[in-house]
């Protein structure tokens, strides 16, 4: 049995790191933040959530993936626990920060899927001092992020999990 409740989280994402630092070495270029729930790409970095809130942490390297959209920075699962034995709560909103001295935008396109779901809505922006905070949130009809739904309809994995990538 799926349990439905709203999970406010916060994934803080500094851009830090080699990677990072050589994308960004000149001045700040815009950026754009992608967040797709759910994914057909599997990143090599993962955070779960398995608590019904909490902090997780990012580097910028982890995020910038030059080779978007054949792979994708962060992904994220939520094992949660339900209500009933061996069901996971759905995560169906996510807050993720960034600290940027350029433009961030947000963007939920989904560019490896067949547009079945539709995007989770985006709220949000810059909170100054370089700082900039959104909220993605399930739409009615979209997939949640929950490890033991399977989206189905051409998505190849076993789970709903959603991924976040920073692009110059």
């Amino acid at each position: 049995m799926k349990q439905r409740f709203l999970i406010l989280t916060a994934l803080i994402l500094p851009f830090t790191g080699s990677m990072a630092e050589r994308v960004l070495a000149q001045a700040p270029p815009p950026v754009t933040l992608f967040f797709h729930v759910p994914e057909e790409v599997d990143p090599n970095n993962v955070i779960i959530f398995n608590t019904p809130s909490g902090v997780k942490n990012a580097s910028g390297a982890d995020l910038v993936n030059l080779g978007f959209p054949s792979f994708m920075g962060v992904e994220i699962h939520s094992v949660v626990p339900g209500v009933a034995p061996g069901s996971i709560k759905d995560v169906v909103g996510v807050t993720i920060c960034l600290n940027y001295s350029g433009t961030v935008t947000p963007d939920t396109t989904d560019v490896n899927t067949s547009g079945f779901y539709p995007a989770w809505l985006i709220s949000g922006g810059s909170i100054g001092d370089n700082r900039w905070c959104f909220t993605f949130t399930q739409p009615t009809g979209g997939a949640p992020i929950n490890d033991n739904l399977i989206p189905g309809h051409l998505n190849p994995m076993l789970q709903s999990f959603g991924t976040a990538t920073v692009l110059p």
